[in-house]
């Protein structure tokens, strides 16, 4: 868990009580997406609750609390299909 109480939504779809379900990441996505219970960060693919969270945040070593901030970057593979796929336009 982040500094700001977000986990990644792919540690959560590896869950095995979920990784079960079968069901598609995006499809999950959007399930958590429409969640009274959850806040999610759509750039980053992260969910954390929407009251209390910090509740959770355990202390890091530099005497703060939680990890630091995730934020999904980019694969190196998108850019190229990307812009391959700009370029078969």
């Amino acid at each position: 868990m982040d500094c700001e109480g977000y986990i990644p939504v792919a540690f959560v779809a590896n869950f095995p009580s979920v990784a079960s379900l079968g069901a598609d990441y995006r499809d999950l996505l959007q399930a958590l997406h429409k969640s009274h219970v959850l806040e999610c960060d759509e750039p980053n693919e992260t969910i954390r609750l929407r009251e209390g969270w910090g509740t959770w945040l355990l202390p890091n070593a530099s005497g703060g609390r939680g990890a630091p901030r995730y934020i999904k970057l980019p694969s190196p593979g998108a850019a190229e299909m990307s812009t391959a796929a700009d370029g078969a336009r």
